[in-house]
């Protein structure tokens, strides 16, 4: 943070805006970041004997960040050089019920979830 506090410093790290906003009025605007966080999943909806491709954007480059289906880990992803995971998801070769099922992908900084579902 610079001399100025927070008035001249980072708002809004997590959502990637350093506006400065005083009594509902940006007073400084700032940057608002490009790409947002969270899990695309493609597609959505997985038919029988089918996959998903996860791809999630926003952790540290390297990093260890583990997957969880339905809470329980299924694998431990690294995040590449600009800080995205990647992973094919089979829910047949992975044990999954045809139904609704929840991605969660942890790290240090972040935390997202998702759902997919499976017919």
């Amino acid at each position: 943070m610079g001399p100025h506090g927070v008035a001249a410093g980072i708002a809004d790290v997590l959502h990637g805006n350093d506006s400065v906003v005083k009594n509902g009025k940006t007073v400084r605007p700032g940057f608002t970041a490009l790409q947002t966080r969270s899990i695309r999943l493609t597609p959505a909806r997985i038919a029988r004997g089918g996959s998903s491709f996860l791809s999630a954007p926003g952790f540290l480059p390297g990093h260890p960040v583990p997957l969880l289906i339905d809470g329980k880990q299924v694998a431990t992803l690294v995040a590449g050089d600009l800080g995205t995971v990647t992973f094919m998801i089979d829910p047949g070769q992975l044990g999954r019920a045809p139904g609704r099922h929840t991605i969660r992908l942890d790290s240090m900084l972040l935390t997202m979830t998702t759902t997919f579902t499976t017919k």
